[in-house]
């Protein structure tokens, strides 16, 4: 049972990856990955950004108390190309199969502030470092990793459906477990799909407001299969720089 004592723990190892088209006719095919392209660069590329971001995996059991690991992030991101200059609030919630713990960070004046567990933390920032942005780029699949993509109207918006190749989906979901699961290499020939969901919701100015990625597969390791759900969900409220409540920042100790 050693990939089932990995996911119980998962939480503690785990890191979020947390992962323009106007408003026309449908489109598919190289019209249609072009359009996709320019929204997700145009959203990802966004000066200023509000929304949420959810990762979760979960081991289907057949009974009541299936195992689980849950992280929910809000934030607020204003200007963090430039870090003397750039703000911002995240506030994550992790749940891990009903283990709560939350962790808040902000970023202001170049430092990064974070409170989790009872310490508080200031930690001055590397202008190369993109740790915090990267937490809500959307993620992306290139023209060659698809079988197939529409863009369908969506009431005023549009709604981009990504069919990616099966050695692609299994490639993501390996190369995540991996990363997740501490000592465990996770490999593509491990895993059986079952549903794939991977689409993106294009607002009327051109922003991805929403990306849904879902994955149901199972895990086999020797004689062991674990019935699984991998998925990411992105969801932006707003492209416009949102003010901040700081609070004092006093008992926060560098490092």
């Amino acid at each position: 049972m050693k990939i089932l004592k990995k996911i119980m723990v998962l939480v503690a190892c785990v890191s979020v990856l947390l992962i323009g088209c106007t408003n026309s006719e449908e489109a598919t095919g190289e019209n249609a990955i072009q359009k996709l392209n320019r929204a997700i660069a145009k959203t990802d590329d966004a000066t200023h950004t509000t929304g949420k971001s959810i990762m979760g995996l979960e081991i289907l059991s057949d009974t009541d108390e299936n195992m689980y690991v849950r992280v929910d992030m809000d934030f607020i991101l204003n200007n963090l190309a430039d870090t003397k200059t750039g703000e911002a609030k995240v506030v994550m919630e992790t749940d891990n199969s009903g283990m709560k713990d939350s962790i808040t960070m902000y970023c202001k004046d170049g430092y990064m502030y974070t409170a989790a567990s009872g310490q508080k933390v200031k930690t001055k920032l590397d202008e190369e470092d993109d740790s915090v942005t990267e937490t809500t780029k959307l993620q992306s699949f290139g023209k060659s990793n698809m079988e197939d993509l529409t863009i369908e109207k969506d009431g005023t918006n549009q709604k981009a459906k990504v069919k990616l190749k099966d050695d692609v989906v299994k490639e993501f979901i390996a190369d995540r477990l991996t990363e997740a699961l501490s000592g465990i290499v996770v490999t593509d020939d491990m895993i059986e799909l079952d549903t794939t969901v991977v689409e993106y919701r294009i607002d009327t100015n051109g922003y991805v407001d929403t990306q849904d990625l879902s994955f149901s597969f199972t895990l086999k390791q020797n004689t062991q299969e674990l019935k699984m759900k991998l998925y990411y969900k992105n969801t932006y409220s707003s492209f416009m720089k949102k003010s901040i409540d700081f609070p004092d920042f006093s008992d926060y100790e560098e490092q």
